[in-house]
This record gives structure tokens, sequence and C-alpha cells, in this order.
């Protein structure tokens, strides 16, 4: 801010009824340029809707159609896809919690419906009878959002205990990240073989995993016990 101050000059001949003197100056600004990404929003399509099989069958029909009616049938797939989309799916307005039901979007399109007739009412009888009415709203909502989720939550629960009975650790890590609302990067582990070099396909790194493990447990079992007789303490007690 020192170096934007340019040309400062006092006036002392100004009579404000003050202590104060007049300064008057000429201030220097750079402004920071801004830059303009020119790329295209991204269509996002409300895929949770997919998760009903009346939906998913409703979607494969809609693009078989639009296929057939075109005339280059390969070269028209993903606008056949991007049209079935449009009209089955829609586009996505927020990002939705997954334990939140389309009942209970519909209960907050009502409450949020009441809300608007609330705040254009005149009559103050009129507001009394939509305020009841909002308030009663909004404990259903309340509510079957509470139930929703305690609903969500059991079902991960259920799920973490079926993976913990068939000792998959890596689901059930995942579940309980979840449940802490923690982030969990599911990155794979690194594999090499035996001349070192690391294997990027799944059923290689599954195969070395069986020749390491047959290696293991393979080995006598001389080779495996730890002498205790022979071994000495670090400091020499025996």
């Amino acid at each position: 801010m020192r170096r934007s101050l340019l040309d400062v000059r006092a006036f002392r001949g100004a009579d404000v009824a003050s202590d104060h003197q007049l300064l008057i100056g000429s201030v220097h600004l750079k402004v920071a340029a801004l830059k303009v990404r020119d790329i295209a929003d991204r269509l996002k399509f409300n895929t949770d809707k997919l998760k009903s099989k009346t939906v998913r069958k409703s979607m494969e029909k809609e693009t078989e159609k639009i296929i057939q009616q075109t005339q280059y049938a390969n070269e028209c797939t993903e606008t056949a896809l991007l049209e079935a989309s449009e009209e089955i799916l829609g586009r996505r307005k927020t990002s939705r919690k997954e334990w939140i039901s389309d009942d209970i979007w519909g209960r907050i399109a009502k409450r949020k419906e009441i809300k608007g007739k609330l705040l254009n009412a005149v009559n103050e009888t009129e507001k009394t009878n939509l305020r009841r009415q909002y308030r009663g709203a909004n404990k259903l909502v309340k509510n079957a959002a509470r139930k929703d989720k305690r609903t969500w939550v059991e079902s991960l629960a259920q799920a973490a205990q079926n993976a913990a009975d068939l000792k998959n650790s890596r689901e059930l890590y995942r579940i309980t990240r979840q449940l802490a609302k923690k982030s969990f990067t599911n990155a794979a582990s690194l594999v090499r073989g035996k001349d070192c070099n690391q294997l990027r396909a799944v059923e290689e790194q599954v195969q070395r995993w069986q020749e390491h493990f047959g290696e293991v447990l393979s080995a006598p079992a001389q080779e495996r016990e730890h002498d205790l007789n022979t071994t000495q303490h670090p400091n020499g007690i025996d």
C-alpha cells in the first residue's frame, strides 16, 4: 500500500473545525487480471435414479429407440445416451446425500412451497395458518429424514458385519471410514515380481501372491522354527 500512494500533499489552510489536516494524494492500484476458463460445463445427470430397475429398463428402451431411428447406429451411441439421459434421468440439480430418499425430497419441496406462500401472505390470519402448516411439514421432513438415515446406517452396519464374517477386511475398512465420515482412497498396493518389476495386471498380482505364500508355507518346518537354544542375547546373557 505504501508504494501505491503518489504525490501526497497536505493542505493546512482547509478549515473544517478539526485538529486534523487535509491530505490529498493519488493512489495507483494494479488490478489483477481475471482468467476466464473457456471450458464448457459438463452435463451432470441424476444417475441415482438408475438404482431402480424400472428406470434402468426405461433407459435401455429409450436408448435403443433413438439408435434405431438414426441411420448410422455406431456413430450416434453417445448422442443417444445423452438424449435418453436427458429424457429419463434429468439434470442433477444439487448434490444429494445417498441416504435421502425421493419421498423426503418431495416433502422438502412441499415445505418450500408453504414457505413461499407464508412470505407472500398479507392477512395475519392466513399467516398464522401457514405457520402452523409449515411447522407440521417441517416436523414430517425431520422425522422422515431421521428414519431414513437410521435405516441407511443399519444397512451399512449389516454390510460391515457380513464383510467381517467373510474376512473381507478391505470392504470392512471402507464401510468403517464411510460411517466415520472420512475420505478413503481405494489405491492398489504395489506388487513386484521376482525380477523386481512392478506388476500392474490384477491376474499377475494374484499369481505372485500365490507363489509367495506357496513358497513360504511349503518350506520345511525346521527352516521356519526359531532355534532358541543357539540364539544368544545381545547383552551376552545365555
